[in-house]
């Protein structure tokens, strides 16, 4: 069993989203997924997210959240991932982080 951590008590030991690796769907997929991995920082750092939750948990979620074409499924992916529960526990206004979340997130693709 993984050791507990801050993140892990909080959540009561939910796990992050599974990242499929870039190969596993085509080349396009490669793209996404740098891409991606190159906004966890930011996110971090826009959202003060705290170091107990990983960068590949955060990009766990970041691809969940991509996965979806419409706003309002975005919306509900970014509420129901673990990044979205983390900003839920830090309290504050949801609905602002949770737009600035999906502000920082490249458009759907058509």
């Amino acid at each position: 069993m993984a050791q507990a951590n801050e993140f892990t008590v909080i959540t009561g030991g939910a796990q992050a989203e599974p990242v499929s690796g870039p190969s596993v769907q085509g080349e396009n997929a490669l793209v996404d997924i740098l891409e991606l991995a190159g906004l966890v920082k930011g996110v971090r750092e826009r959202l003060a997210v705290d170091e107990a939750f990983t960068d590949d948990a955060i990009l766990a979620s970041l691809k969940a959240i991509c996965s979806r074409t419409s706003a309002r499924e975005r919306l509900s992916a970014a509420f129901n991932s673990n990044l979205g529960l983390v900003l839920a526990l830090h309290g504050g206004d949801l609905n602002t982080k949770l737009a600035t979340l999906l502000g920082l997130l490249p458009r759907p693709r058509a």
